[in-house]
């Protein structure tokens, strides 16, 4: 499964390369200004509390800011990836229509899960740091770390359920949780290539982290869902094809034509091999 979700990945990636690369940029340097120029003067005040009001005042700042953050780069991103996979080639103009239509579901979202992470931080800072507990405050700070690494990961999965089925929060992050469960090594897989983009990116400055980091995370969502639901729906087909009626109107023999030509293009489009890359004219 996970070389399919790679395969699409690099496909959908390379096609909407520069389109996404303008995106990045502009929504970083238009929306992410706004809130730095918010968080740089909350920065000031948090600057001249004590040790405890820092703490705290970087707990508040990370939990109201970074969620909008997030949630302002990634609803209108995920929007147009999303639109990949059903229009093939979407213009710019779906990015606005990504800001209306799912802007607060994602930020309810990471709202709560940045939320909960920092309570989970502040749980390690105080066990292993400040608890004065010795080996047991170490163990249950080894017991928050191991928590929240697997609540990021359950999270992470869960994100683009939440787009692309238009989930409640709470549901999408039970989504995540059950596919870790359920299938665990695709999970780490899914992690262990997020993390990989983002260091090439960081390693590669700016023009990297553009291009590995952020266009390539929200492309890389978009085909884990599309690549693993098509799995379930494969395995859900087999399970019914005895139970399942033919389609006996026209509605129903169109839309069954539909999906059908929609898989044969997929198909096609997924199959390409680096002469495509190469020479992408005789494509």
């Amino acid at each position: 499964m996970f070389p399919q979700i790679l395969k699409q990945w690099f496909w959908d990636f390379y096609d909407h390369l520069v389109r996404l690369l303008v995106a990045n940029v502009a929504i970083f340097f238009l929306f992410g200004g706004l809130l730095f120029t918010a968080l740089v003067v909350v920065g000031r005040g948090i600057g001249e509390l004590g040790p405890m009001g820092q703490v705290l005042g970087l707990f508040v700042a990370a939990v109201v800011f970074l969620p909008l953050w997030l949630a302002g780069w990634y609803a209108p991103l995920a929007h147009f990836a999303e639109q990949v996979t059903f229009e093939k080639d979407p213009g710019i103009g779906v990015l606005v229509q990504g800001y209306r239509t799912q802007f607060l579901r994602v930020w309810l979202y990471l709202q709560l899960v940045v939320l909960a992470a920092c309570l989970l931080a502040v749980n390690i800072w105080f066990y292993a740091l400040a608890s004065g507990w010795g080996f047991v405050g170490f163990a249950l700070a080894g017991l928050c770390f191991w928590a929240l690494v697997l609540f990021l990961a359950a999270a992470g999965v869960g994100l683009p359920f939440l787009v692309r089925q238009r989930l409640r929060p709470v549901e999408a992050l039970r989504r995540g949780g059950l596919l870790l469960l359920q299938r665990p090594g695709l999970v780490i897989s899914f992690c262990l290539f997020l993390a990989s983009l983002w260091v090439i990116g960081f390693a590669l400055r700016l023009v990297g982290v553009f291009f590995f980091a952020f266009s390539g995370t929200v492309m890389f969502l978009n085909s884990f869902y599309d690549v693993v639901t098509t799995f379930e729906q494969r395995a859900q087909a087999v399970e019914e094809s005895d139970q399942e009626p033919r389609p006996r109107t026209w509605k129903e023999l169109r839309a069954a034509e539909k999906k059908s030509e929609r898989e044969r293009m997929d198909a096609v489009r997924y199959s390409r091999t680096i002469r495509d890359i190469l020479r992408p004219w005789e494509g």
